[in-house]
This record gives structure tokens, sequence and C-alpha cells, in this order.
């Protein structure tokens, strides 16, 4: 079955076609199964608008979050580019050199040893098209995550460190951005689990047991059993596609 927005909504838009025709008959369409009387199915139908509306709004609030964590990636990225460029600026602290250089050099996507190797997975530079995040996208976020704090703990360890105030530099502001770049992480992270529920739950009221595709036919056979195969009735049902 196709998934996309656009799908969900013409399925739905049928079943609301079928039901007006099944609203209309006269006598009354009276199925055996109470479940799939117009009215009945008039509730279920509401139920599906709201499943779809949940799934609506809930994709936006993820791929403005996406967009920020995109840009807090960056971000990051800079900062460790330029903590690692001052330290190793600095004569005094020639034995941080190394362990900051590589530290910088995992949040910078690239191996500090001179030796080949496979670079980590990047973070997308664009958020994607498709509203949702793979495991491996979100691996490689989680990553930055994880080397952001090894980088400041890295910075911790230099005895005497300083930096200029407001610099972005400090300890204070590199763990201030390293704690909302963890909590922006883990908020994409719930978002996307709550969208993946919502999403999951749509899919098994559309099509799984007793779901709207079950339904649909199960009325167009009633309408048969009722009315008659060659009837008027079973002829506007089965015009509507399921």
């Amino acid at each position: 079955m196709p998934t996309n927005e656009n799908s969900f909504a013409d399925r739905l838009n049928r079943g609301n076609q079928l039901q007006t025709v099944i609203a209309g008959f006269s006598p009354v369409f009276n199925p055996a199964d109470s479940d799939l009387t117009a009215a009945s199915f008039a509730n279920f139908l509401a139920d599906l608008d709201a499943k779809n509306n949940a799934v609506d709004a809930a994709e936006p609030t993820l791929t403005l979050l996406i967009h920020d964590r995109i840009t807090a990636t960056a971000e990051a990225r800079e900062k460790a580019r330029r903590i690692r460029d001052y330290v190793t600026s600095v004569v005094t602290w020639k034995k941080y050199h190394d362990t900051i250089t590589k530290a910088a050099s995992k949040m910078l996507g690239y191996a500090a040893s001179s030796k080949k190797a496979a670079p980590p997975a990047q973070p997308p530079a664009t958020p994607p098209k498709k509203v949702g995040i793979g495991a491996k996208t979100q691996r490689a976020f989680d990553d930055v995550e994880r080397f952001f704090k090894k980088l400041n703990e890295a910075v911790k360890k230099i005895t005497g460190f300083t930096a200029p105030a407001l610099s972005g530099l400090t300890i204070a502001e590199l763990e201030t951005q390293q704690t909302a770049y963890k909590d922006l992480n883990s908020a994409v992270n719930t978002a996307d689990s709550a969208l993946d529920d919502l999403q999951r739950d749509r899919q098994q009221i559309y099509d799984g047991e007793n779901g709207l595709s079950d339904k649909m036919r199960a009325i167009k056979k009633a309408v048969g059993a009722q009315y008659g195969l060659k009837s008027t009735e079973a002829a506007a049902a089965k015009a509507i596609k399921i």
C-alpha cells in the first residue's frame, strides 16, 4: 500500500465517498455486522481523520528540530576547529596539542592519524525530504554528541587553561554548548519516536486487521448480499476504489 500523506488522504476521501453512498440507500443499509453500518463507518472514518491530523501536527515539530540540529552540528564542528587552533597556538600547552587535535578531528570528521582510515559517518548538511530519521543518520549525530563531550573533557584537563571571556571558548561556554547539543539531539530522538508511533498506529488502522481496507471490502460484500450483486446499490459501492 502507498504510505505517503497524499495516499492516506485520498484513501480517507474514498472511505467518505463510500459512507455517503451507503448512508443514502433506501431501504436502509442494514448489515449483520453493526460495525459496517453507515453510522458506525462514519465514526471509524472520523477516527482515521484524527490519526491523520495527529501525524500532520507532529511532522512540523520534528522538521524544525532536525533543522535546528543540523545548524547546531555545524556550530559544534566550527567550535571544535576553533578550540583546536586556540590550544595548539599556545606553546606552553604543547603536551596537550596531540590530545586536543585528535579529539577535535573526530568531530570534524576526519582521522587524525596519517594512516588511511574510513571516515566517520557524516550527519547530513540538509534535512531529509521525508520526515523521519534513519538509524545510520542518528548514529552520526550521536557520534558528534559523544565526540563533543570528549573534546570538552580533554580541554578541562589542560592545566591553567584560560580563554577570553565571551569568546565561546571558555570551559563554561563549551559545556553550555555541549549540553544544549545533547538536549537538542535528545529532543529530535523523542520527536522522531513519537512520530513513528503515530505513523505506525495510523498504518494499522488503515491496513491492519479490520482496518479501512478490510471494512470497505466487507461493506461492499454486505451491500451485494442485501441488495443483490446486480443492483444499483452494489454498482455504486463497487465503483468506489478501496
